[in-house]
């Protein structure tokens, strides 16, 4: 497990980067149309958050580990998590959602399944959700699967609704 670490990290920083995250004071104003709203708490600093201290979701042939579900300087909501899916299951059925979403398969293999096609998913694939597009992943492999995701909403844009984005 211990060697998917540099991985995970790179992929937080790069999703993540583009919000600007660096060390900074306990407390920030919010962006040039929120300023009144005044935030702390370690969501807004750097910091390491060591696995024992995930939420745990387990289900049949499956185990999330969630490290982070909340804001952060630049999303409204945000999760940065890992699962390990066992051979033969899928976490859930392919789903949609508002938010924008990055999966990073780092060991195992499997198929994607994006708006009811399916793709095979390797070591060091990742996928990219837009809102409101159908996706999902199953191990289709003989070894666990294991995935990083992170999904958002940015601060300072309107969370899509499904009418806004689909038009069939």
């Amino acid at each position: 497990m211990k060697r998917n670490l540099p991985i995970m990290l790179t992929v937080i920083l790069g999703v993540f980067g583009s919000f600007s995250i660096a060390y900074a004071p306990d407390t920030f104003a919010v962006n040039k149309n929120d300023t009144d709203k005044v935030i702390s708490g370690d969501s807004f600093k750097t910091h390491v958050i060591p696995q024992v201290k995930a939420a745990i979701d387990e289900g049949e042939g499956w185990i999330f580990y969630s490290y982070h579900n909340d804001e952060t300087f630049g999303t409204s909501q945000s999760l940065a998590g890992m699962a390990v899916i066992k051979p033969g299951v899928e976490i859930h059925p392919p789903h949609e959602h508002s938010d924008e979403e990055f999966l990073l398969v780092t060991q195992g293999s499997g198929e994607w399944s994006v708006e009811g096609e399916i793709f095979k998913a390797n070591t060091g694939d990742m996928l990219y959700a837009a809102p409101w597009d159908e996706h999902g992943v199953k191990n289709t492999g003989e070894v666990d699967l294991i995935f990083v995701v992170f999904k958002w909403h940015s601060k300072g844009i309107a969370v899509p609704t499904k009418s806004t984005l689909k038009t069939d």
